[in-house]
């Protein structure tokens, strides 16, 4: 889980981590058989708290409710801690038959489920619609071993295949890891907030997590775009504006409805974040709606990023 979350990258080496340069805390609370106890967990826990974690990656699951370490997953909350918990491998539903910590109802909790190369739901990946956040990629994963400073896993040849959920919440703990470097003063609820907006839908994942989608780190780290109407011109044209990250490729939608949207233009802002737009066409039509998306993804603007025009 150490290499996934923070392998270091670009050095030629081995594998590479989701976020290669953090400072990574090992709380040890089960012993070689994979056995601990709530006293031990916790104690876990609370040290990462003491000692200035932002992140707690939780690659364990029981179907036991323990009111003592819901308790203390709540104090991390308070001390502004995201705890990310993996779903569990039963290929179950967790709605109805909750494992925790995934199903824990605090506000710091990130449920992760499993997804395989192909956008599928992982084979042993328990999910539930309520109680599961989002995916993430848990399938076929080479990672750092403990044998050496040299040692990965598994073993090439042997036909082995490491999977599940611990893999997909350390990739989103990796990620979380990121959106708080670049975003340090915003709050567990936001930066969960953006995590969650960015995730990919995916058709096999409708119904069995909350989001129906699968970790997207770059737009987790992509401001969202912005349309912030302007009025119209002396022409009797539309403009507004585009309110993004500097630099960034996008493209402008418009349709009569709010169903029928087409391309019209493609460009990129500067680097104030900004780009300008007159719609000279818009004077052909009785009323004309827009959206924007950055040109690389297929997620349509939200509503947020959503304007329209009528003619004066």
């Amino acid at each position: 889980m150490a290499g996934v979350i923070g392998a270091v990258g670009n050095n030629g080496t081995g594998v590479v981590g989701v976020a290669w340069s953090l400072q990574m805390m090992a709380c040890k609370a089960f012993d070689a058989s994979g056995n601990s106890s709530d006293s031990a967990i916790i104690t876990g826990i609370e040290y990462a708290r003491v000692n200035g974690a932002r992140i707690i990656s939780a690659s364990f699951d029981s179907t036991a409710f323990s009111e003592s370490l819901s308790n203390a997953i709540y104090t991390a909350r308070t001390a502004g801690i995201i705890f990310v918990a993996s779903a569990g491998n039963n290929s179950a539903n967790i709605d109805p038959t909750p494992h925790y910590p995934a199903c824990y109802g605090i506000d710091n909790v990130v449920s992760v489920a499993y997804t395989t190369r192909t956008d599928g739901l992982g084979f042993f990946s328990n999910y539930g619609a309520t109680n599961v956040d989002l995916a993430a990629p848990g399938d076929q994963i080479y990672t750092t071993s403990y044998g050496s400073d040299s040692s990965y896993y598994p073993p090439e040849g042997l036909g082995i295949n490491l999977a599940g959920t611990s893999f997909a919440a350390a990739y989103v703990s990796g990620a979380l890891a990121l959106m708080l470097t670049k975003y340090p003063s915003e709050t567990h609820q936001q930066i969960i907030s953006r995590l969650l907006n960015a995730a990919d839908p995916v058709p096999a994942l409708a119904g069995t997590c909350v989001t129906g989608g699968r970790l997207n780190l770059r737009k987790a780290l992509s401001p969202p775009i912005h349309l912030i109407p302007l009025g119209f011109a002396p022409n009797g044209s539309f403009q507004f504006r585009i309110l993004c990250d500097p630099n960034r490729d996008f493209v402008i939608q418009a349709a009569p409805d709010l169903v029928s949207f087409s391309p019209i233009f493609t460009n990129k802002t500067a680097a104030s974040g900004t780009f300008d737009f007159n719609d000279l066409h818009s004077t052909n039509f009785p009323r004309r709606f827009y959206r924007a998306t950055a040109a690389l993804e297929t997620r349509l603007a939200t509503a947020t990023d959503l304007c329209g025009s009528r003619l004066k």
